[in-house]
Parts: C-alpha cells; structure tokens; sequence
C-alpha cells in the first residue's frame, strides 16, 4: 500500500512529537524536565503506548528522587 502512510507527526503521535521538539535541556530546572516527562507519558497514553508511559513516569520520579537526594545530602 504505497503512499497511504500518515505523515510523521500526524494523528495520534501529533502530540508525541510536538513535545519531542519542546525537550528541555539538561541545564533546564529539574521541574521543567519532569513536568516535561509527565507530560510526555500523559502522550504515550493516550497513543496506546502504556508500557513506554509508564517507563517514562518512572524515569520523571527517579529524576525527582535523584534530586532530593543530591539536596538532602544523603539517600533519599
């Protein structure tokens, strides 16, 4: 079925890379950076990509749990 391909970016990962090209930088607040992951994972979702939602929703809580740890001083 040649040239009946959605577009990249279109229908249901539109959201997806919008946000792709939003990434905050690694020198962004740590908030941007997770506020950034939740919503990404909110994205997934609602693409029918629960298992990679879920991954990034882990990886937006070990970047929060790794900063309370470096602000404690200690283990979190």
């Amino acid at each position: 079925m040649v040239g009946t391909a959605t577009a990249p970016g279109a229908g249901q990962y539109k959201d997806i890379a919008d946000l792709l090209a939003e990434r905050p930088g690694k020198s962004d607040y740590v908030s941007a950076r997770v506020a950034w992951l939740f919503a990404m994972a909110d994205a997934l979702d609602r693409a029918c990509l629960t298992d990679d939602a879920q991954d990034v929703r882990e990886a937006a809580l070990t970047l929060v749990r790794k900063s309370v740890e470096l602000v404690s001083g200690g283990a979190a």
